[in-house]
């Protein structure tokens, strides 16, 4: 059908079908087809019938319609003609696609709708950015803060600022591209009194139309802000409250991954409590089953925090105390020599891969200090690989994705190893922007979405899983 086929282009975008029903009696004989051939709608508009100088048939009429069509669970309401322009200006936003569907005259009236419709309309999305944040990523939240500002069309956005604190109190500011540190802001600061989250910030929250959270680590990228969020009926960047948490813990993810058929390397899950209590036993198992060296990776943490590698025996159990300072558990890996690719996701219902990246390390381990301090760290996109194995990988990203049930979008890393097999590493539910030149946006403009784009589709997808978590609500 039309609506079908405008679906699959426009994917997750808001459309709304305007259809003007034609004569009494093509109503009457064909009221089951219409009342079942909307269903790809998001929002239905009944005009008012246009009868082609044909008399009225009783009982046949727009209510009729709008009853019987409700029943498909499809939003649909009866807009009289006259009325069409003052609730087309009250009730479209940005991004929204309009179809008008009808044999009678509802082109004719669209088109002289449409004349001066950009001028009178100039809704903007009342869009909110959260960074900073309690975890030991808080600095490169802001860096990446800045950089996704950089993106936002201000025709299109009405910007309002967020910072959560180290402590966790939130603050409002303006001033997020000049702030040099947490000091130099120009920020209304709410006092302690007020608690963590004051209600002038829960007011000025529950006014946005969507959130945008860029925020790494514990305590964000996790789905704690996503959680709070979606409690306060606020659509959200990102993955939601429920797949972030699975897609942030290395162990669990993996876990799911084994058994979705999808390679990874060897790993054992290891916490602080099982630790104390066992230490001689987890040692000799960690002995038995992994050969030197060894990586032990914090099992909530992103930005290669917290990482130890481990090249001699005697070095284990000072690594370990040093991982347990960043996180409660961890997981530990056997170091392969691989080559590490990354991969970027991005879809709710229709699901989109960009071009694939290596990250060149020169050598160097692939830490916190050569990735953000030293920057020894250079991505290769597109990656050099026959287009046989780009594809494959782009299936095994797209595998992971609907395995963990992701959404919104995210990074998913690969090892390639010696012998050309592909291991799942982990997820970045959250890619870090701390650079103009971020790896992540990069794989997604070499297939069409710039900067601008990129971000227009992150808040299109947030849009649409409200509405979408809104019908099975119902």
């Amino acid at each position: 059908t039309t609506l079908s086929a405008l679906r699959s282009s426009i994917k997750e975008r808001r459309l709304i079908a305007i259809f003007q029903p034609h004569r009494y009696s093509r109503i009457k004989d064909l009221l089951d087809d219409f009342t079942k051939c909307f269903t790809d709608a998001d929002e239905l508009v009944i005009t008012d019938i246009y009868s082609a100088s044909e008399k009225p048939i009783k009982n046949i009429n727009e209510k009729l319609l709008v009853d019987l069509i409700k029943k498909q669970d499809v939003d649909v309401k009866h807009i009289k003609d006259k009325n069409l322009e003052k609730y087309l200006l009250k009730n479209l936003n940005p991004f929204d696609v309009v179809v008008t569907l009808g044999a009678g005259d509802i082109s004719s009236k669209i088109r002289k709708i449409s004349k001066n419709f950009q001028k009178k309309f100039s809704k903007k999305l009342k869009l909110g950015v959260i960074y900073g944040g309690q975890s030991n990523e808080h600095d490169i939240s802001i860096k990446s803060t800045k950089n996704y500002i950089l993106g936002f069309d201000r025709s299109l956005y009405d910007l309002k600022y967020f910072k959560i604190l180290k402590d966790g109190c939130w603050i409002q500011e303006d001033g997020i591209l000049d702030a040099k540190s947490d000091t130099d802001i120009r920020a209304i600061k709410v006092s302690k009194k007020d608690g963590i989250v004051s209600k002038k910030i829960l007011k000025e929250l529950t006014s946005l139309d969507v959130c945008f959270p860029v925020l790494h680590g514990p305590m964000g990228e996790d789905g704690m802000i996503s959680a709070f969020l979606q409690t306060l009926n606020i659509a959200y960047v990102g993955s939601d409250y429920f797949t972030s948490p699975v897609a942030m813990d290395k162990a669990f993810s993996k876990t799911i991954l084994k058994a979705n058929g999808i390679d990874t390397l060897d790993f054992l899950e290891i916490n602080q409590i099982e630790y104390r209590e066992n230490k001689n036993e987890i040692l000799a198992k960690i002995e038995k089953n992994f050969k030197l060296p060894i990586i032990l990776k914090p099992n909530h943490l992103g930005s290669s925090l917290g990482i130890e590698v481990v090249e001699d025996k005697k070095d284990l159990k000072d690594a370990i105390e040093k991982v347990f300072k960043h996180d409660s558990s961890f997981i530990i890996e056997e170091k392969i020599n691989a080559r590490e690719v990354h991969t970027a996701v991005i879809g709710n219902d229709y699901i989109e891969i960009g071009e694939i990246a290596e990250m060149l390390t020169s050598g160097e381990f692939f830490d916190f200090e050569n990735k953000y301090k030293k920057k020894v760290v250079k991505a290769k996109i597109p990656i050099d690989l026959d287009n046989d194995r780009v594809e494959e990988i782009k299936k095994l990203s797209k595998k992971v994705y609907l395995a963990l049930k992701l959404n919104g979008f995210a990074r998913i890393d690969f090892f390639i190893d010696k012998n050309e097999k592909i291991y799942f590493s982990e997820i970045n539910p959250v890619p870090g922007f701390s650079s103009n030149n971020s790896t992540f946006a990069k794989m997604l403009e070499l297939v069409g979405l710039d900067r601008k784009k990129m971000i227009d589709q992150f808040v299109i997808l947030a849009l649409h899983r409200k509405r979408k978590n809104k019908i099975f609500e119902k």
